[in-house]
């Protein structure tokens, strides 16, 4: 990807002695540094019953989980379809997704943004506030991504180890310029803005948990 300061100097070269293009130019910098709101992330979910799920979906769960009950669902957006597990273990709330073939895609846990790091937690806060004019946050998870042998370890360690990629998706209640809705902001584990899609949801008691 194109660098935003050798952006700034090929259009500097192109504008030159052409005053009538700065605001062209100034768009076009206000786009580049302004995460991608306009995207939106249709969503429906709905219950399954457990003898439904592929079967390497649900040994995986009951493997790890084995003295915890979970609830499955399938959650349908406008280009995917996955399967998920809910459950709590331990005193965490877990969703364990899969894809419709039972390979498993992410492991999420439930936290309190003021169990993060305090310099992540600052940057997330700051990376918020500069994308909405208002926000607050309503749910934050911790995210894990990696093979299964990688995610069954992490999980039986409660901590992340060798081979898992750590993110946070955090769900908000966010103002921008043009609308007041429900978004989807996930992180880095720096607490950088990797994407931000508003959520069209049939039902809000999906945000929670």
């Amino acid at each position: 990807m194109i660098s935003l300061n050798l952006w700034i100097a090929k259009f500097k070269t192109v504008i030159a002695n052409k005053h009538f293009l700065y605001p062209f130019f100034f768009l076009l910098v206000a786009l580049h540094c302004t995460p991608c709101l306009g995207q939106k992330k249709y969503e429906r979910e709905y219950t399954v019953k457990a003898d439904s799920v592929p079967d390497s979906a649900a040994l995986f769960v009951s493997r790890l989980f084995n003295n915890s009950k979970a609830h499955w669902y399938m959650e349908e957006s406008d280009t995917t379809k996955s399967i998920e597990a809910k459950l709590k273990h331990s005193g965490k709330h877990y969703s364990i997704e899969f894809d419709e073939s039972g390979q498993i895609q992410d492991i999420e846990i439930l936290i309190n943004i003021r169990d993060l790091e305090k310099n992540t937690r600052s940057k997330i806060k700051d990376n918020l506030n500069a994308t909405f004019k208002r926000q607050k946050i309503i749910k934050t998870q911790l995210q894990w991504v990696g093979s299964e042998n990688s995610l069954e370890r992490a999980v039986l360690a409660n901590m992340p180890l060798e081979g898992i990629i750590v993110k946070y998706e955090i769900v908000v209640r966010g103002q921008t310029e043009n609308v007041e809705a429900y978004f989807e902001v996930l992180f880095d584990s720096t607490g950088r803005i990797e994407s931000t899609m508003e959520i069209a949801l049939a039902n809000d008691d999906n945000l929670i948990y």
